[in-house]
C-alpha cells in the first residue's frame, strides 16, 4: 500500500513539472529587430522558432531530410547543395543576428543557405502571419557529420511544429549541412509554393518577412535559442 502510495505521488509530481515546462515555453513575442540577447538557460525549451509540439522522441521518427533521386533532379541548375557556400554561388546574401543568409530563386524554387559560428541549430521562417503564426521554418542542425533538416510551420504563439503532424508535407527538395571549425552550414532547397496549406505561397518579385534564429551549441530542435531576428527577403522576378 505504501509503495502504490509513493507512486501515486511521484506520478503528480512529474504530472505538475511537465504542465509547468509547458507554460515557460510559450516564449514573450518578436522583436522588430535583431534581438541580441543572451542564451537561455540551460536545459530550458524554446518556440521559437525550434519547439515542436511533440516529444524528441516524436520528431525524430517524423524526419524529412531524405531526398529521393526524382527530387533531386528536380533542383538541378541552381546552386550546388552540399553543405558549402563557393564566392558568387548564391545570387544573394545578407547578415541577420549573426546568420549569413545567402539565397536564390526562379520561377518556382528557392535555393537558401544559411551559416554561422554555432555548434547547434540555425533557423529560417518565411512570411508569418502574426508572430510565429503561419511562418514556414526550415530548421536543423550536424550532429556527427549527419545533417537533421526538417520543415516546420508556426501554429499558435510561439509554436511551431513539422509539418506532418499538422497533416501537412515535409516539402524540403535536397538539403545538406556541414560542421567545420565550429561554423555550421546548412543548405536547402523549397518550392515557392508547396501546395502545402501549412506553408504560405511565396511569389518572385515580392518582398517577405524573415526570421532567424540560432542555438550556439545544443543539437536539438528544443532548446531556446541563443539569438534571433527579424528582416526581410526580396526574391528575383521572373524574366
Amino acid at each position: 500500500m505504501r509503495t502504490r502510495t509513493i507512486a501515486m505521488v511521484m506520478t503528480a509530481v512529474a504530472a505538475a513539472l511537465l504542465a509547468g515546462c509547458g507554460d515557460g515555453m510559450r516564449g514573450t513575442g518578436d522583436a522588430a529587430t535583431a534581438d541580441e540577447g543572451s542564451a537561455a538557460p540551460s536545459g530550458t525549451g524554446d518556440v521559437d522558432p525550434s519547439e515542436p509540439e511533440t516529444s524528441t522522441a516524436d520528431s525524430a521518427l517524423l524526419g524529412g531530410e531524405a531526398t529521393d533521386a526524382a527530387d533531386a533532379a528536380l533542383v538541378r541548375g541552381g546552386p550546388d547543395v552540399n553543405g558549402r557556400v563557393a564566392a558568387g554561388e548564391y545570387a544573394h546574401h545578407q547578415t541577420l543576428a549573426g546568420v549569413e543568409i545567402h539565397w536564390a530563386n526562379d520561377a518556382e524554387l528557392l535555393w537558401m543557405a544559411l551559416v554561422a559560428p554555432v555548434a547547434g541549430y540555425l533557423a529560417v521562417g518565411f512570411d508569418p502571419v502574426d508572430r510565429k503564426v503561419g511562418a514556414n521554418y526550415i530548421i536543423g542542425y550536424v550532429e556527427d557529420g549527419e545533417a537533421v533538416i526538417r520543415d516546420h510551420v508556426g501554429t499558435r504563439g510561439n509554436l511551431q511544429a513539422h509539418d506532418p503532424i499538422v497533416g501537412g508535407t515535409d516539402d524540403i527538395l535536397q538539403s545538406a549541412g556541414t560542421e567545420t571549425d565550429g561554423v555550421t552550414t546548412l543548405e536547402f532547397v523549397i518550392p515557392l509554393d508547396t501546395g502545402d496549406a501549412s506553408d504560405r505561397p511565396l511569389s518572385p518579385g515580392e518582398t517577405y518577412e524573415l526570421q532567424v534564429a540560432y542555438q550556439s551549441n545544443r543539437d536539438d530542435l528544443v532548446s531556446w535559442h541563443s539569438r534571433h531576428g527579424v528582416g526581410e527577403i526580396a526574391l528575383d522576378p521572373v524574366p
